[in-house]
Parts: C-alpha cells; structure tokens; sequence
C-alpha cells in the first residue's frame, strides 16, 4: 500500500497532537487553495481523476501534489467526524478491495517513475496471485483487477507526460513521508484491531514526540505482551499502571486476549 490513515483504529491518546507533513490527506477532512485545483500546466494539481470512481483518487491527487513540489499539512487542532466506509459498509468486501487494489494500479502508473512502476506491478501481482491461490474466494476479483489493469495500461501511460515532465522531488522523497505507518482497523469488521500492536503503535509514536509523557513507562510491558512471553499477571500489572498512566487505553487493554 502507498499510505494508510495515520491513527486509524488507534485509542488517541495525544500521539498526534502536532503538526506534521504526511504524504497525503483522506479527502473526507480536508481544505485546499482553489488554485491548487488549476490544471498540471497552469501550476496546479489538477482535478481528481474521475476514472477512479471511488477510493485512492484522492491519494492519487496527493501523490501528485508532492510530486510537483506541494506539501500537505496536518493540522491537530482542525477537527471532523468521518463515517468510515459508510457508503460501502453493506456491499460485500470484494467490491471495495477490487476499487482500492485497482486504483492503488492506476496511482502506481500514473505517477511513479517507470523503473517503480514495473518493479511494484510484478510485486503486486505476485502477491495477488498467489493470495488467489490460497484463499480461493479472492481469485475472481484477482483476475480481474490484474486484466483490468493490463487493459487500462495504455490510457495510464499517455497521462504520464504531463505530470512526470513536472517532477520536483523523487518517489522515495515522497513514500519516506509514510513510512512507519499502519493500520489498525479490521477491514472487515470495521473496528479497532484488539491486539497488542494496536496500543503498542500509539504509545512509541508517542514516545517518539513525547517521551516524556507517563504513558510511556507503560511500553516494555505492552511490548513484553506483543512478543508473547507475558501471562495474565503481566496483563494485570498493566491495567494497574495504565489506571494511573494511561486510562484512555484502558478499555482496549481489558480486551485484548493475553
């Protein structure tokens, strides 16, 4: 994946709370100049790409933006309330992972240098193909995203000229400002992943902006758990300090299996 929610299924507790530069916003909170929708050759970003239909477009218009030189900030204090795949919700799970796959494609060839573009359709299509192998109800919705890609190949390649004739900085500039990032929402029940990764992540980035923060004290226990050599006393021992420390987190703790 080029980028997923940064904090998605995570417990805030204060891991987020300054301004930083991701690689790209979820259109669902987000404010732009108008002129930063002018087309490529007038300096802007251009529209969002209507073929998308839903899902990565607007990822797809971050990337570019980065790629011609813009930059796009997170702001902490800006707060909106998002209905998480409100639209989708009831449709089956195939339908939203061949948009996302297949536009994840289509930002991939339309933006990338051409040697990435190659190296990451063979990864991509390796990794599909052999996901079809295995679980077999994902093999028709395979084959389709990789012929529709093959299909839509030539259209993606004419729309390259214009944007990477503009290119500012270099895709490894741009994939660095997500790195370190994950998910941690069940894609298919659309909730918090209850697993020790999950209150893991959110105490080390934590720990990487405020390491002062008593929170912190909390991680080698969480990490002990997430490594599978701790036993329900440790798990106690953990609500105890977390009543104290942390209590935002102390409902996912309780909930998580040792």
């Amino acid at each position: 994946m080029l980028a997923y929610n940064r904090g998605v299924g995570q417990i805030d507790i204060g891991q987020y709370d300054f301004p930083d530069q991701p690689m790209g916003a979820c259109f669902a909170a987000f404010f732009a100049r108008r002129d930063a929708f002018a087309p490529i050759s007038k300096g802007g970003v251009g529209l969002l790409d209507a073929g998308f239909f839903m899902y990565y477009e607007d990822i797809d218009w971050c990337y570019r933006a980065n790629l011609l030189g813009k930059k796009i900030i997170y702001e902490p204090s800006a707060v909106a309330w998002h209905h998480h795949s409100l639209t989708t919700r009831d449709l089956a799970i195939f339908f939203k992972y061949h948009l996302i796959q297949r536009n994840l494609y289509r930002t991939i060839m339309k933006n990338m240098r051409f040697r990435t573009v190659v190296k990451l359709w063979l990864m991509h299509a390796r990794f599909h193909v052999r996901r079809a192998k295995v679980e077999k109800e994902f093999a028709p919705v395979t084959w389709k995203i990789l012929a529709e890609t093959l299909f839509w190949s030539p259209a993606g390649l004419m729309k390259r000229p214009p944007i990477q004739s503009r290119r500012k900085i270099s895709d490894t500039d741009i994939i660095n400002l997500s790195i370190g990032e994950e998910g941690h929402l069940d894609d298919v029940t659309l909730k918090p992943k209850e697993n020790w990764f999950n209150p893991l992540a959110s105490l080390l980035r934590l720990q990487k902006h405020f390491p002062d923060d008593p929170a912190c004290e909390l991680i080698p226990t969480v990490k002990k758990l997430a490594d599978g050599v701790g036993d329900e006393e440790t798990k106690r021992s953990l609500e105890n300090s977390a009543t104290e420390k942390c209590p935002a987190l102390l409902h996912l703790i309780r909930k998580i299996p040792v």
